[in-house]
Protein backbone atom coordinates (compact mmCIF):
# COMPACT_ATOMS: atom_id res chain seq x y z
CA UNK A 1 0.00 0.00 0.00
CA UNK A 2 1.11 3.55 -0.76
CA UNK A 3 1.31 5.73 1.86
CA UNK A 4 2.80 9.06 0.95
CA UNK A 5 3.78 10.65 -2.54
CA UNK A 6 6.06 13.25 -3.04
CA UNK A 7 5.09 16.10 -4.94
CA UNK A 8 5.75 20.27 -5.37
CA UNK A 9 3.46 21.94 -3.84
CA UNK A 10 3.36 25.35 -2.51
CA UNK A 11 0.97 28.30 -2.91
CA UNK A 12 2.41 28.84 -6.70
CA UNK A 13 2.81 25.38 -7.56
CA UNK A 14 -0.30 23.78 -6.78
CA UNK A 15 -1.99 22.18 -10.25
CA UNK A 16 -0.37 19.00 -10.78
CA UNK A 17 -1.52 17.84 -7.08
CA UNK A 18 -4.96 19.24 -6.86
CA UNK A 19 -5.79 18.68 -10.27
CA UNK A 20 -4.22 15.21 -10.79
CA UNK A 21 -3.92 13.50 -7.84
CA UNK A 22 -5.79 15.26 -4.71
CA UNK A 23 -8.97 13.39 -5.23
CA UNK A 24 -7.22 9.84 -5.03
CA UNK A 25 -4.54 10.74 -2.47
CA UNK A 26 -8.26 11.08 -0.49
CA UNK A 27 -9.98 8.13 -1.82
CA UNK A 28 -7.04 6.03 -0.82
CA UNK A 29 -5.55 7.74 2.14
CA UNK A 30 -2.11 8.99 0.79
CA UNK A 31 -0.39 11.55 2.42
CA UNK A 32 1.04 14.41 0.56
CA UNK A 33 5.11 15.12 1.53
CA UNK A 34 5.48 18.09 -0.43
CA UNK A 35 8.75 19.33 -1.44
CA UNK A 36 10.04 22.70 -2.59
CA UNK A 37 6.42 24.34 -0.08
CA UNK A 38 8.76 28.28 -0.58
CA UNK A 39 9.25 27.79 -4.36
CA UNK A 40 13.08 27.59 -4.48
CA UNK A 41 12.72 30.63 -1.92
CA UNK A 42 10.63 33.25 -4.06
CA UNK A 43 7.66 32.54 -1.12
CA UNK A 44 10.43 34.19 1.42
CA UNK A 45 10.30 37.17 0.06
CA UNK A 46 13.94 37.09 -0.50
CA UNK A 47 13.86 37.79 -4.40
CA UNK A 48 11.28 41.11 -3.90
CA UNK A 49 14.36 43.41 -3.86
CA UNK A 50 16.36 42.04 -6.94
CA UNK A 51 19.47 45.14 -5.96
CA UNK A 52 19.89 43.72 -2.83
CA UNK A 53 19.78 39.89 -3.38
CA UNK A 54 21.97 37.69 -0.80
CA UNK A 55 25.44 36.50 -2.87
CA UNK A 56 24.39 32.43 -1.65
CA UNK A 57 20.83 32.50 -2.65
CA UNK A 58 19.96 30.21 -5.54
CA UNK A 59 18.96 32.77 -7.96
CA UNK A 60 22.64 33.61 -8.12
CA UNK A 61 24.02 29.69 -7.55
CA UNK A 62 22.05 28.77 -10.57
CA UNK A 63 21.74 30.78 -13.16
CA UNK A 64 18.38 30.21 -14.95
CA UNK A 65 16.99 28.47 -12.49
CA UNK A 66 14.62 30.62 -11.07
CA UNK A 67 13.34 31.77 -14.56
CA UNK A 68 9.69 30.51 -13.89
CA UNK A 69 9.38 32.50 -10.96
CA UNK A 70 10.88 35.84 -11.85
CA UNK A 71 9.67 38.22 -14.10
CA UNK A 72 6.00 36.92 -14.36
CA UNK A 73 2.92 35.89 -12.90
CA UNK A 74 4.14 33.81 -10.51
CA UNK A 75 6.48 36.50 -8.95
CA UNK A 76 3.18 39.08 -8.87
CA UNK A 77 1.90 36.50 -7.14
CA UNK A 78 4.69 35.88 -4.53
CA UNK A 79 4.61 39.55 -3.97
CA UNK A 80 1.00 39.79 -2.98
CA UNK A 81 0.92 36.78 -0.85
CA UNK A 82 3.84 38.72 0.95
CA UNK A 83 1.30 41.66 0.84
CA UNK A 84 -1.44 39.50 2.69
CA UNK A 85 1.40 38.48 5.18
CA UNK A 86 3.10 41.72 6.52
CA UNK A 87 -0.83 42.53 7.14
CA UNK A 88 -1.58 39.68 8.65
CA UNK A 89 1.74 39.95 11.20
CA UNK A 90 3.67 37.20 9.91
CA UNK A 91 6.61 37.01 7.46
CA UNK A 92 6.36 35.53 4.03
CA UNK A 93 7.84 32.26 4.57
CA UNK A 94 5.40 31.53 7.63
CA UNK A 95 2.51 32.27 5.33
CA UNK A 96 3.68 29.65 2.89
CA UNK A 97 4.71 26.66 5.36
CA UNK A 98 1.41 27.39 6.84
CA UNK A 99 -0.96 27.19 4.06
CA UNK A 100 1.06 24.13 3.09
CA UNK A 101 0.94 22.39 6.25
CA UNK A 102 -3.16 23.23 6.96
CA UNK A 103 -3.71 21.66 3.76
CA UNK A 104 -5.76 18.34 4.02
CA UNK A 105 -3.32 15.13 3.22
CA UNK A 106 0.01 16.98 4.12
CA UNK A 107 1.87 15.26 6.37
CA UNK A 108 4.67 17.18 6.69
CA UNK A 109 7.03 19.10 4.64
CA UNK A 110 10.70 18.90 2.57
CA UNK A 111 12.59 21.70 2.91
CA UNK A 112 15.67 21.92 0.78
CA UNK A 113 18.10 24.76 2.54
CA UNK A 114 21.00 25.92 0.45
CA UNK A 115 22.67 27.19 3.91
CA UNK A 116 22.92 26.38 7.57
CA UNK A 117 21.41 29.45 8.76
CA UNK A 118 17.98 28.85 6.93
CA UNK A 119 17.65 25.44 8.81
Amino acid sequence: RIASIQNSYSLLVRKDYEAGLAEACHYHDVALLPYSPLASGILTGKYRDKSNLPTEARLNKFPGFMDRYLDSLNEEAANAYGDIAKEAGMTSTQLALSWCYHRELVASTIIGATTIKQL
